[in-house]
């Protein structure tokens, strides 16, 4: 029996993979911190690990290098680090290290963990049974399946008396976490409005450690117990903010007004997304794609990779006129649009957007190193919905652009 070790403190993750690797015949050893987890793969010797880079102890990178070094028969066993997207020096630092396989928490649906475990252990033939006719585990499919405990798994396993289907295991295995976390989000979303009313405040004093603290930790679990539910923009939301909040921890002097607000109006939006989740909301995952109209190609592309780590494609325009005719000819999820540029300034540009069909209501975000309210009152009035500042602080921008892009397509979606 091939064992399996997954190490990552996110315990409603852990014990939907435990359900789902058992189900699948494998043996499954947990770890909930770094120090712990190498000590099981050293005792063990597992077949196959799964990693978390942000652990309690010992850090997953600390972790892998460790397997790798060490004088363990196992030590050049497959190990998939399962971690945050917006970690992309991490997750670069953890395959040069020696990781097998990087996957994003938000980004990995139960299935696809199953699959890639199966084909690094050499049962990739074992993955490509048939889907059930049931469903496909999207959450129409969920809904209509009942929880179900560790030992049920294992008799829907063996009933099936077929190869592994990872699809299945995957669909009943997010109806458990579904439900389980429709009934937490409520009270995690309230306890992140006060922790930022915390933050604030402690901010203004000049002691913001302690509540930036809190708040990473209450919002850590949100990215893999949304994605585990298949909530991908909740999960996306959570990853960008925590993101953020690291950022700003390691570097308590950038705090501004303005990352205040930007995380303010993201965690705003996650109670509205809480507020309408239900199991139907768990929709397909699409690549929104975002203009970004500035004159200086420095800037363009500093906001071009900061979109990058959201998993959001940009296309670039350094002038009015190019602008426009891209905004004429295609249809985008977010502009974000410099103020002052030559021959025709941002707040024109919007103005002329705002009568083409296709934009009416795309959000724009207007991006400038212009100090003063009258800037920004111009800026409304011309149909921009938000601004950020120069210079810009690169972890903000994922955040203010999927708020940007999610709150929309909320409203869009309840007008239905």
């Amino acid at each position: 029996m091939k064992r399996i070790l997954f190490i990552d403190d996110d315990v409603l993750l852990t014990r939907m993979y435990q359900n789902i690797f058992e189900a699948a015949g494998f043996a499954f050893s947990l770890a909930h911190d770094g120090e712990s987890g190498l000590k099981l793969f050293e005792a063990e010797s597992p077949d196959l690990v799964v990693l978390d880079l942000f652990m309690p102890k010992m850090p997953g990178l600390m972790v892998l290098k460790r397997i790798r070094e060490s004088e363990s028969a196992a030590k050049d066993v497959p190990v998939v680090v399962l971690s945050n997207g917006y970690l992309t020096r991490m997750l670069d630092a953890a395959r040069e290290a020696g990781a097998s396989e990087c996957l994003v928490k938000s980004e990995t649906e139960p299935e696809d963990l199953v699959k890639m475990a199966l084909r690094k252990l050499g049962l990739a033939d074992e993955a490509k049974a048939p889907v059930p006719s049931f469903g496909s585990g999207s959450a129409a499919a969920v809904k209509r399946i009942p929880q179900h405990t560790s030992e049920d798994f294992s008799t829907i396993w063996k009933a099936k008396r077929g190869p592994v289907d990872a699809k299945i295991i995957g669909c009943v295995a997010k109806g458990d976490a579904l439900q389980t976390f429709l009934e937490e989000a409520p009270a995690i979303v309230t306890k992140l409005k006060n922790l930022l009313s915390a933050f604030a405040r402690a901010s203004d004093a000049g002691t913001p450690l302690a509540p930036l603290n809190e708040m990473i930790e209450a919002i850590r679990p949100v990215v893999g117990k949304a994605a585990a539910a298949g909530f991908w923009r909740m999960s996306d939301m959570a990853s960008a903010v925590k993101a953020l909040l690291r950022e700003v921890l390691e570097d308590p002097e950038e705090i501004n007004p303005s990352i205040i607000r930007t995380t303010g109006q993201a965690i705003e939006l996650l109670s509205e997304l809480v507020a309408h989740a239900t199991p139907n909301s768990t929709s397909s995952k699409k690549s929104p794609v975002v203009l970004v109209v500035d004159d200086d190609a420095v800037c363009r592309r500093t906001v071009s990779s900061a979109l990058e780590l959201a998993t959001l494609r940009a296309v670039t325009a350094g002038s009015p006129n190019l602008a426009l005719t891209l905004l004429e000819e295609n249809s985008f999820d977010l502009v974000f649009l410099d103020v002052d540029m030559p021959s025709k300034s941002g707040l024109e540009v919007c103005s002329i957007l705002r009568m083409m069909p296709n934009h009416r209501t795309t959000p724009v975000v207007f991006a400038t190193g212009l100090k003063g309210t009258e800037t920004r009152i111009q800026a409304i009035k011309s149909g921009g919905n938000d601004f950020v500042a120069k210079p810009f602080f690169m972890a903000e921008l994922p955040v203010k652009a999927l708020t940007m892009i999610y709150k929309n397509q909320l409203r869009n979606e309840l007008k239905k």
